[in-house]
């Protein structure tokens, strides 16, 4: 038992520095949860941040998503628009391929709008007799010069 008195020496310095190594763990310890508390509030500051920029984006996301609906219904309006337009360029596109039956029918309305503000009846006239018609005799004239040439000839003095 004397040999167990003799190393208590021995275990009083190992209680020291395990004292010591326990001081140094708690200090680090300490240290590292001053550090974890300072990291959490910068974690806490940045999360808020990220939260401000979210809320903001959502505001972004709302107004871009006003802004396609809008879009969005202005291209269907400009759609319909085009087709109402490629419409009458078809019906434009058919009256200047026919241009002597617009003139013909405006024509014909307003002699009948002057003849019946004069108290005429409309007279029928069939284009096809009248002396003005293609391939009535007045060769190489075209245009006035063709129709006032047929109307010079219609208002001749015939000799019967």
């Amino acid at each position: 038992m004397a040999w167990k008195f003799l190393n208590i020496g021995k275990a009083n310095a190992e209680i020291e520095r395990l004292e010591k190594e326990l001081a140094t763990i708690k200090a680090e310890r300490d240290e590292a949860r001053t550090a974890l508390e300072s990291n959490n509030s910068e974690a806490v500051k940045a999360a808020e941040g990220f939260q401000a920029d979210l809320a903001i984006a959502r505001t972004e996301l709302e107004a871009a998503k006003g802004q396609v609906t809008k879009l969005t219904n202005d291209l269907s309006a400009a759609t319909t628009e085009l087709t109402t337009v490629k419409a009458e360029l078809v019906t434009a596109k058919a009256q200047i391929a026919d241009p002597a039956g617009v003139i013909q029918k405006a024509a014909s309305a307003k002699a009948a709008e002057i003849t019946s503000s004069q108290g005429q009846p409309p007279v029928k006239v069939d284009p096809t007799t009248s002396p003005a018609a293609p391939g009535k005799e007045q060769s190489g004239l075209t245009g006035i010069a063709r129709v006032q040439a047929a109307f010079k000839k219609q208002m001749a003095p015939r000799d019967s």
